[in-house]
C-alpha cells in the first residue's frame, strides 16, 4: 500500500484510491495516480507498505501522521504493527525550490 508524507507532514494514501478498503492487487499493478511532488518544503517520503494480512488504512495514516520528524532531517522509517513491513524513499528538496 503506498503513502506519502511531504514537508507540512501531510499524508497521502495513493492506492487504495480515497484510502477506502485493504485489498491491494497481488504482483505488479498501476497506480490511477502518480506520486507527484508538490510545493511542501524539506521533503517528501514515498513509503511501500506490505503484508501478509489486509492492512488498515486508518492505522497506516495514523503511523504516518505520528511521525517525530526532527527540522532540516527527512522523517524516519514508519513504526508499523507486527507482521507489516515497508520501504521508503525519502527525497530532501533544496531551500527554495519550486516544482515546474
Amino acid at each position: 500500500m503506498p503513502i506519502s508524507v511531504d514537508g507540512l507532514q501531510q499524508v497521502t494514501v495513493h492506492f487504495p484510491v480515497g484510502g477506502q478498503g485493504t485489498q491491494v492487487p497481488s504482483g505488479a499493478f498501476d497506480l490511477p495516480k502518480a506520486f507527484v511532488l508538490d510545493d511542501a518544503p524539506a521533503w517528501e517520503a514515498f513509503y511501500a507498505v506490505a503484508a501478509d494480512e489486509p492492512i488498515d488504512v486508518a492505522v497506516l495514516v495514523k503511523q504516518a501522521r505520528g511521525l517525530s520528524v526532527v527540522p532540516g532531517e527527512v522523517p524516519p522509517s514508519l513504526t508499523l504493527p507486527r507482521g507489516w513491513r515497508h520501504t521508503r524513499v525519502a527525497l530532501r528538496k533544496p531551500s527554495g525550490s519550486t516544482n515546474p
